[in-house]
């Protein structure tokens, strides 16, 4: 007779069908895991050298900082069809909640949470848009 074939799993394929501990899926428990130890290792090793590059960074960088400072306060009370935003996409907020969160980001002190807080700034702009323009199925 003929051998059975045999069965590959494949390197592509998703492993969400199977279940881990605390009723996570296996990828969902993967990928906590491994941003979690990519949070300890940024925390770990940046968090102890952040005075010594803040000073060694801050006299290097800081006619640009001064120069995006000022470019961010000459921009800041421009209205959003300046910078773009068709009318009908206009946030009667000015997208506040978006604004908020991006202004949190400097609050976080090492990269993964920045690049989190970034992530959740972007999300809000099409979830700001959903509700304050409920009659627009057009994606932005």
């Amino acid at each position: 007779g003929e051998a059975a074939p045999v069965r590959r799993r494949s390197s592509g394929g998703s492993r969400r069908g199977r279940q881990g501990p605390a009723g996570l899926m296996e990828e969902e428990l993967r990928l906590a895991v491994a941003a979690g130890v990519r949070r300890q290792c940024e925390f770990e090793a940046l968090v102890p050298m952040l005075p010594t590059l803040h000073n060694l960074l801050a006299e290097h960088l800081k006619a640009e900082e001064q120069d995006l400072h000022n470019r961010c306060q000459r921009f800041r009370h421009m209205p959003q069809s300046f910078f773009g935003i068709p009318v009908e996409h206009i946030s009667p907020s000015s997208w506040a909640p978006v604004v908020a969160l991006l202004a949190a980001v400097p609050a976080h002190t090492i990269p993964y949470d920045q690049l989190g807080a970034l992530v959740r700034a972007a999300k809000e702009v099409p979830r700001l848009h959903r509700v304050e323009h409920p009659e627009d199925d057009k994606p932005l």
